[in-house]
């Protein structure tokens, strides 16, 4: 599977927090209090995009692609008719899925498309080898994936089987961001696979009624989360972000003046015996993981862009409102996370600090980043993201899947090549076990470069837990294997030059040849 959302991150920690805020609101209501009463239907006449949606609209103009991606190997009968029909039920019932968004005075104007019948479009893939096969429905499957959407005429995603053998398919579902995030899938893969279920044996699809549409929620949002009803948030990320400015890591080449996208990803993972340690230490301190990892992974990143005060983004829910979690929609938010680092504290206190300013931030997590971007207006750059370039997150492993009758079905990790941050890091938990990918921008870092980020992101890590005491500037970023090569370098063969030290020589040529150009 490939897809180029993020997990939810720290969900816990930011619903507890955002569940703090709302009884403190409630504690504090007034008859005309925002953010306190429940979404209400709009008025059908009153087509608006979220703010979420009118900037991924905008992204999509300047560099298109914005797509999110699941390919699943379907062993067994499938049955494309019917698959299409299910998902052409799923997209009946979600609005959001049949919503295009025409252009209006340099805006998107969203209009809904009426229901409509859903193909699985069938590939064949070349080979004469069951591998080359294989390896043809691959390349056809990330052709699919890359393939951009024309938001004005729709549709906003697209289904295909790859047919490898008569019971034997890659399953290729493509959505465009401006539709859905990754608590979507798993709604869509629950009501895609109760749908197919049903048609398949016969029976009527039911699924209890939805009592709102995304369309209320961007309309709802439109009013209630603007800066003005949110002056309180507005505020606190105004004074958090004073002075920061967007963390950039040293490139291997100079940035394209503007950014193509080209992508490239490495894996690594954080062991058993590692991931152990991260969530002991995090319950002694009484933080979560994300808030260790994010802590060490700012250190590093501090040390390699040799800045002290470094900025991050990462990903949340944003579905603020309990009628959100059973819709298919784009509610993701971004929160800026800021680490100052020039007093030179110890991992201990390092953490103190990130749990503070994380809670902080997740009591203050409805304000959209469209509307801080908006406040704050930083200078537009087409070679660089606003505010901030590097993005960190941390999911739980996935669980919902999709689930067909008479079908088995493995998630193939697959690829689209295109990176939408300078760095892109996504941790998902697996018990613990932590297994990571980073994309990253190919125009401007190498792999070797990314590996040996990852590498010292792992060491410093397992450092700064086995000693949290020690100020961050002592713990290394390197592991045992690095220090001993490291060391190695400088072990060679004694030289010894004659005619004086280096700044000897340079005067004695400048003093010989004084007019000769350097």
């Amino acid at each position: 599977m490939t897809t180029s959302h993020l997990p939810d991150t720290d969900t816990s920690a930011a619903r507890l927090a955002l569940v703090r805020n709302l009884i403190q609101n409630a504690r504090n209501r007034r008859p005309d209090a925002p953010g306190t009463a429940s979404i209400p239907v709009a008025d059908r006449d009153e087509h608006v995009p979220s703010y979420s949606q009118e900037r991924m609209w905008l992204l999509e103009q300047m560099m298109p692609g914005y797509n999110t991606s699941t390919v699943i190997r379907l062993r067994g009968p499938l049955d494309t008719g019917i698959l299409g029909r299910a998902l052409a039920l799923v997209a009946e019932r979600h609005q959001v899925l049949r919503t295009v968004f025409e252009e209006r005075d340099g805006a998107p104007a969203p209009r809904v498309l009426p229901a409509a019948p859903v193909a699985v479009a069938v590939h064949t893939p070349t080979g004469t080898s069951e591998a080359a096969r294989y390896e043809s429905a691959l390349e056809i499957a990330r052709g699919l994936m890359r393939e951009p959407f024309d938001l004005a005429t729709g549709p906003v995603f697209r289904i295909a089987a790859v047919q490898l053998s008569h019971e034997d398919a890659l399953l290729v579902l493509v959505l465009h961001h401006i539709a859905v995030d990754g608590s979507s899938m798993r709604v869509l893969w629950s009501e895609l696979s109760r749908a197919y279920e049903a048609l398949a044996t016969g029976r009527a699809f039911e699924a209890t009624a939805l009592p709102i549409q995304y369309a209320d929620y961007a309309a709802w949002s439109r009013r209630h989360q603007t800066p003005q009803a949110l002056r309180g948030q507005l505020d606190y990320w105004r004074d958090r972000l004073d002075g920061a400015s967007a963390t950039e890591l040293p490139t291997d080449r100079p940035r394209p003046a503007v950014r193509s996208g080209n992508g490239a990803q490495v894996s690594f993972a954080l062991d058993a015996e590692l991931g152990a340690a991260v969530n002991e230490f995090s319950r002694r301190h009484q933080a979560t993981p994300f808030m260790t990892l994010i802590a060490a992974f700012s250190a590093v990143v501090a040390r390699h862009a040799a800045s002290a005060d470094v900025t991050v983004g990462t990903p949340i829910a944003g579905r603020v409102r309990p009628e959100l979690e059973e819709l298919i929609g784009y509610f993701v938010n971004t929160l800026l996370v800021r680490t100052e680092l020039t007093d030179d504290p110890s991992f201990t206190e390092l953490i103190a600090r990130t749990r503070t300013h994380m809670l902080a931030a997740y009591e203050n997590q409805e304000l959209p980043f469209e509307a801080l971007l908006e406040e704050l207006r930083p200078e537009r750059d087409p070679s660089r993201n606003p505010l901030f370039q590097i993005l960190f997150a941390l999911g739980d492993e996935e669980t919902d899947d999709l689930v067909l009758p008479g079908l088995e079905s493995e998630r193939i990790d697959l690829v689209d090549g295109k990176s939408r941050f300078d760095l892109n890091v996504a941790l998902t938990r697996h018990g613990d076990t932590f297994t990571g990918v980073a994309y990253y921008e190919s125009d401007l870092f190498d792999r070797d470069t990314m590996t040996r980020l990852m590498r010292h992101f792992t060491a410093f890590l397992r450092n700064a837990l086995a000693d949290p005491a020690r100020p961050l500037s002592t713990v290394a970023l390197t592991d045992p294997a690095e220090r001993a090569h490291l060391i190695s370098s400088g072990v060679g063969e004694e030289v010894v030059f004659g005619g004086g030290l280096l700044p000897e020589l340079v005067d004695a040529v400048a003093v010989d040849a004084g007019e000769v150009p350097a």
